[in-house]
């Protein structure tokens, strides 16, 4: 069953393969977050057609998701490689949608991982014989995973090496520099983020949540507070927000997201976490 009249549509497109999805039912679990934990989506595809599906399993494509609304412009929501392993269709699961059953229905599953051709088959091999600083270092590793740079900042702090051997996953010897520089680091959309936690909110950009749009602020054991909002597309970790909230007030960086929802019946919510 395709749905062409949807409250906004989720675009889910593989260029290699010259394949789009537009126009379909479609249940979405979104996770990103800022620190080193793997940016995940996973994806239910109402009643996909054979042949796209047949297509869109050959390999482990790009994808890119995407949420329109109306005659706006598509807005990134998420973008990643598949996981072949959780890929499939799904024959024991069915919906309800305006109270009915549709046990007809046939959904596919698709997981896709943030950033994974950074982590698989990557390696560096790199003698420094003379000085070198940590940023050198970081950005020759950078090269090496194969991926862009959304953030790199300018407040990272030098440190310098007589020597330095870079052998091995170029993503882990990122990891264990930044560490010890006490930066954070991580990749979202396919680019890279670096950032001293020491970076400024644009006011005009910040997305403003209050009691209009989202409900009260939960601190969470972690320490962290929660906020749920409407559905968030243009949301990211590393971010910033203003809440307007009696309890919770000033800007914030976002830490994590989780949105869950579709695009039939419920466009569902966006789960933020910030920091005290």
């Amino acid at each position: 069953m395709e749905n062409n009249d949807l409250k906004f549509k989720i675009i889910i497109e593989a260029a290699e393969a010259e394949i789009k999805i537009d126009s379909y039912d479609i249940d979405f679990n979104i996770y990103k977050s800022a620190v080193s934990s793997i940016n995940t989506a996973e994806l239910l595809i109402w009643n996909l057609e054979e042949t796209i599906y047949q297509q869109l399993t050959e390999q482990n494509y790009l994808i890119t998701v995407c949420t329109r609304s109306g005659e706006e412009d598509p807005v990134l929501f998420f973008r990643g490689y598949m996981d072949l392993n959780f890929c499939g269709r799904i024959s024991s699961e069915n919906r309800l949608t305006d109270s009915s059953d549709n046990s007809a229905d046939l959904p596919t599953k698709i997981k896709l991982i943030d950033g994974l051709q950074a982590y698989k088959d990557k390696y560096i091999n790199k003698n420094y014989r003379e000085e070198v600083s940590t940023t050198q270092i970081i950005k020759d590793c950078i090269t090496a995973m194969g991926v862009g740079t959304g953030l790199f900042s300018s407040n990272i702090p030098a440190k310098k090496y007589l020597s330095f051997k870079a052998v091995g996953y170029p993503h882990a010897i990122i990891q264990k520099l930044c560490n010890a520089l006490n930066i954070e680091v991580n990749i979202q959309n396919g680019l890279i983020y670096l950032l001293t936690g020491q970076e400024q909110p644009d006011s005009d950009k910040a997305i403003v949540l209050n009691t209009s749009n989202s409900l009260l602020p939960r601190k969470q054991e972690s320490g962290l507070i929660e906020v749920s909002s409407n559905f968030l597309p243009e949301l990211n970790p590393n971010d910033f927000i203003k809440c307007e909230f009696d309890t919770t007030e000033g800007f914030f960086r976002v830490s994590e997201i989780r949105s869950n929802g579709n695009n039939y019946g419920n466009a569902g919510i966006t789960k933020v976490m910030i920091g005290i």
